[in-house]
């Protein structure tokens, strides 16, 4: 069902230049990711260059809503389902944006230079990986209008939390001391924000509007 609805809402050139946008959105926000956890775990790159395409990513989602405005404003009967969803999409690109953001902001904002200790960052790492990997699963299912659940982002996901998990109780049994602890716990909270958006994508053909961002199951999920 939703397949038909992309397809007809792509036919408009307004919510044409909206999908394309998001191509976009994501692409800037997976190479953001890269280039923040680089600078996190390594300490490696710019800092400045991620908040200068945070700054494009936000341009890019007024873009889009100003498009969707635009849609509904000027046609004699919007698909609303469609232009909502594309609505609910851009923002979960901007939260990516933001926590990517504030993971290239970690160090400074607690003044933590060294390296992490083996097992916070070996985890880390793989948390990284598993996003790595997420970006072209959630940007294939949102193309597709995969309707499938769960998708392979939301397997993924799963995985992730248990590493998350993992750093979490590793980081509260070892001797660490406070600014490293909180740099390692609160980042790798904010990788798995960025998870959580990213299945977001993935699943928006798959769930209702009203459920976009609710996982089945959970306790916020009302049937």
């Amino acid at each position: 069902m939703f397949r038909n609805i992309w397809d007809a809402l792509k036919k408009n050139p307004l919510i044409d230049e909206s999908y394309m946008i998001m191509d976009q959105l994501h692409h800037q926000t997976q190479e953001m990711f890269l280039l923040s956890v680089k600078n996190l775990i390594d300490q490696d790159g710019d800092p400045e260059e991620v908040i200068k395409m945070d700054k494009e990513v936000n341009k890019n989602v007024q873009r889009v809503r100003r498009k969707v405005f635009e849609y509904f404003s000027l046609s004699t009967v919007p698909n609303i389902h469609g232009g909502l969803v594309l609505i609910s999409l851009v923002i979960d690109y901007e939260r990516i944006g933001d926590y990517t953001k504030d993971l290239v902001n970690m160090r400074e904002e607690y003044d933590f230079r060294e390296s992490f200790h083996p097992d916070g960052r070996e985890e880390l790492h793989r948390m990284k990986d598993l996003i790595i990997e997420m970006f072209p699963e959630a940007h294939s299912s949102f193309m597709s209008a995969d309707e499938k659940y769960p998708t392979p982002v939301t397997k993924l996901e799963v995985k992730l939390k248990d590493h998350y998990d993992n750093l979490r109780d590793l980081t509260l049994k070892k001797n660490i001391h406070r600014d490293e602890a909180l740099v390692e716990i609160i980042s790798a909270r904010l990788m798995k924000r960025i998870a959580g958006h990213l299945d977001n994508v993935a699943t928006s053909a798959a769930r209702p509007f009203p459920k976009l961002g609710f996982k089945p199951g959970a306790s916020s999920w009302e049937d």
